[in-house]
């Protein structure tokens, strides 16, 4: 397990022992930056290009077919400090480490928004 993967199981370890229960939580990394988030509301402001990538699949804040709500994945929380401070970066250009289920401690699947938007 990468530093970054270690970070981000003691941030979903120190939510299930608060019994506290995000859908997801996740580390985000671009340029040597790092911010860990949380699942949630819809990030604002939100980074244009995030902004933009995320139209592209409907409307912001709703469900889509595949049943997520676009714009509320902790990937999206996670990045959007990170593309805000970098506006000449994508959101194709930002890492993730695993995201992990405080409830569970279980490693979840990239959903289809975001493997869309990143």
């Amino acid at each position: 397990m990468n530093y970054y993967e270690k970070l981000i199981f003691n941030f979903a370890r120190r939510y299930q022992q608060k019994k506290r229960y995000p859908a997801a939580v996740i580390c985000a990394i671009l340029n040597n930056e790092v911010n860990i988030e949380k699942s949630g509301a819809v990030p604002r402001p939100m980074a244009i290009q995030l902004e933009n990538s995320l139209s592209a699949l409907g409307e912001i804040g709703t469900r889509n077919n595949g049943g997520n709500f676009i714009g509320r994945c902790a990937e999206v929380r996670a990045s959007n400090p990170l593309l805000i401070n970098h506006p000449e970066n994508r959101t194709g250009q930002i890492n993730f480490t695993s995201a992990y289920r405080p409830r569970t401690m279980q490693i979840i699947p990239t959903c289809h928004n975001c493997e869309e938007t990143f």
